[in-house]
């Protein structure tokens, strides 16, 4: 049997394809208390444990670990402050978008971050390729859509093959004024600023769930003590500053607290610190919308009966295991949640509906008292000690930092930029349709002179701070640069191929072949939206960036509840789960429905690869974990 050669084209989608699927699925997998088990370092000290997550483990030992500060915790820090706090987490078994009939917040994080995640874990694993200038004469014209793409392009091969570090850091030093910085880091700096304000428009205007997540922005964006902040952090000495911030967020005044301390107590409620009271209010606020619906349900007679009503609230109490189960028959026998749930298929509609509503609802109501529960209430505090412990490793970088900077007016200026946020985000009646990708970009770009600013501060008066971070990012791109790729990773993966039967081989090349169109497809769909939005007259609804068609992909995929008793399982993509999705937690539909239609007219559906990772993702894992187990 012949040799399987791969393309450069054919090796970069087929690692896309297998990166993809195996770091959503790591992620996921810690709703499951063995993730965090079975990790590895840092968590474990045993340095001869092949992770379960290596995608995630490799990220965080070889990029997050590097970071300043972070690299100066404690030896047990993450076994004794993060771990049990995500074991908690675990436990607390959050609920399944499956059993809520529309797509849940926890969803929409999970697979936000595992499309971010996606980018280093291809670069690490892939290595980055050399490549020459897209522009010799390195001239690059912001106004320009090819120009601003073609500098993002050189602006990255510069940041890891070049001097590009060295010389941002020198010339920020010199001065906050962008037009003063080369075309190059101009035409880049535009780049990130369409695709951030493309990926801000999408969260809370696009997304389903972008109101609830506005909602509750600005709920803790109210409760914040700006003013008390600005005035601790005017104060000149390092030392009484850190110390006056640490008591505004993380002080506890009660009775527990003095008993504790004075030995009259063991494990007394100590109450609530600054940061854990505005989780707890904002959380405590939905739960008591939640439970306000939950009682008109009880009093409508077209509702689920009490009994019906006990057999659903029994159901969100039940173990991850017994609810798994339920899930399963609903899937092989065709029957919504409800219908197992109940062991009735004679539910009329209507009662269906308002018992599927019910159980949502339920969900809901538990997972914010189980977040309370963990982040706020729990005995001992979980919270507390891992915040004091960051800061103690970021002590030396915020003495930096308070010294370079004016901290009081940086605050100043983030609150302006949350309030124009909020303020533009939020419906407004005197406005007529969707709110277009243009006005973030303008809102970036009324607020980037602050940020700039800062990062000049920063380089000119922080000599230490600048060593720190300079260091950093050499050593972050050269875990990026071809060389220093994991060994042989073409090889690696044309091997993987050469052990499957040629009919297999040709299905798979033939889906990775379809990738590569896709990819293709996907960046000539971003460029077209960057030109687009570029038009300052046009109303982009849907912004460019392919982060969004791969974080879209595994939103749609997500698997939902009939919404019958006996029906088909759909899927989050449907325009009809989407929609429904737009209820907040006060019953009200939220967000501009026309936003849905965008999402389908503007996404590209990802074509089927279901051969490929079936033949090849159990093996692609291993290689990982010995790969991650050799360093």
């Amino acid at each position: 049997m012949a040799k399987q050669t791969l393309s450069p084209e054919q090796a970069s989608s087929l690692l896309d394809i297998l990166i993809h699927h195996e770091t959503y699925t790591e992620i996921e997998d810690f709703k499951y208390d063995r993730a965090i088990h079975e990790y590895g370092p840092p968590f474990q000290q045993d340095s001869s444990i092949k992770p379960a997550t290596p995608i995630l483990q490799t990220l965080l030992i070889r990029l997050g670990l590097q970071l300043p500060g972070l690299k100066d915790v404690s030896e047990n820090f993450w076994s004794s402050r993060i771990q049990p706090l995500l074991s908690a987490l675990s436990s607390a078994n959050l609920s399944e978008s499956y059993d809520k009939g529309v797509l849940g917040q926890r969803k929409t994080v999970a697979t936000a971050i595992s499309a971010l995640l996606e980018y280093p874990a291809r670069g690490y694993f892939g290595g980055f390729s050399k490549q020459k200038p897209q522009k010799a004469d390195n001239k690059y014209d912001p106004s320009d859509p090819e120009d601003i793409s073609k500098a993002w392009v050189d602006f990255r091969q510069q940041m890891v093959y070049g001097e590009l570090i060295d010389e941002l850091f020198s010339r920020t030093a010199e001065t906050d004024q962008l037009k003063e910085h080369s075309q190059l880091v101009q035409g880049a700096h535009r780049f990130v600023i369409l695709n951030l304000a493309s990926i801000m428009h999408y969260t809370l205007i696009v997304s389903p769930k972008g109101p609830s997540l506005l909602s509750l922005l600005e709920s803790a964006h109210r409760l914040v003590p700006y003013l008390l902040i600005r005035q601790t952090l005017k104060v000149s000495n390092a030392a009484t500053m850190i110390n006056g911030m640490v008591k505004i967020g993380l002080a506890k005044a009660s009775v527990g607290t003095v008993t504790n301390w004075l030995g009259l107590s063991v494990g007394a409620d100590e109450g609530m610190n600054l940061m854990q009271t505005i989780i707890s209010t904002v959380l405590g606020w939905d739960i008591s919308k939640l439970k306000k619906r939950v009682s008109h349900i009880e009093s409508d007679k077209q509702g689920p009966t009490k009994e019906q009503r006990s057999s659903l609230a029994a159901y969100v109490n039940l173990s991850q295991l017994e609810q798994e189960q339920r899930r399963s028959q609903s899937k092989s026998q065709n029957q919504s949640i409800v219908a197992i749930i109940l062991a009735s298929t004679s539910l009329t509609a209507k009662t269906h509906s308002l018992a599927l509503e019910y159980l949502s609802l339920k969900l809901s109501i538990r997972d914010r008292e189980q977040l309370i529960e963990i982040f706020c209430r729990r005995n001992p505090d979980l919270v507390t000690p891992t915040t004091r412990d960051l800061i103690s490793a970021y002590d030396h970088i915020i003495r930096g930092v308070h010294n370079a900077v004016d901290l009081s007016g940086t605050v100043s200026d983030a609150q302006a930029f949350l309030d124009d946020l909020i303020k533009l985000s939020k419906p407004n009646s005197s406005r007529t349709g969707q709110v277009p990708v243009e006005d973030y970009v303008k809102l970036l770009e009324s607020h980037q002179q602050s940020s700039h600013r800062f990062m000049h501060q920063v380089c000119k008066n922080g000599e230490d701070l600048v060593v720190l971070y300079k260091d950093f990012g050499h050593k972050l791109a050269a875990q990026f640069r071809e060389s220093n790729a994991r060994p042989a990773t073409v090889e690696k993966l044309e091997r993987l191929l050469d052990d499957l039967s040629t009919t297999d081989r040709d299905a798979v090349i033939q889906e990775v072949d379809k990738h590569v169109e896709y990819l293709n497809h996907l960046s000539e769909s971003s460029s077209s939206r960057i030109r687009a939005t570029l038009n300052r007259d046009s109303k982009t609804t849907y912004g460019p960036g392919v982060y969004l068609a791969r974080w879209q992909a595994l939103l749609d995929d997500t698997l939902i509840t009939p919404t019958e008793v006996e029906g088909q399982v759909r899927k989050a993509g449907s325009e009809e789960t989407k929609e429904a999705s737009r209820t907040d937690v006060d019953g009200e539909k939220k967000g501009d429905s026309s936003a849905v239609k965008t999402v389908e007219q503007e996404h590209v559906k990802p074509p089927e690869v279901g051969t490929t990772v079936k033949l090849l993702m159990s093996h692609f894992w291993e290689m990982l974990r010995e790969w991650t187990k050799d360093g």
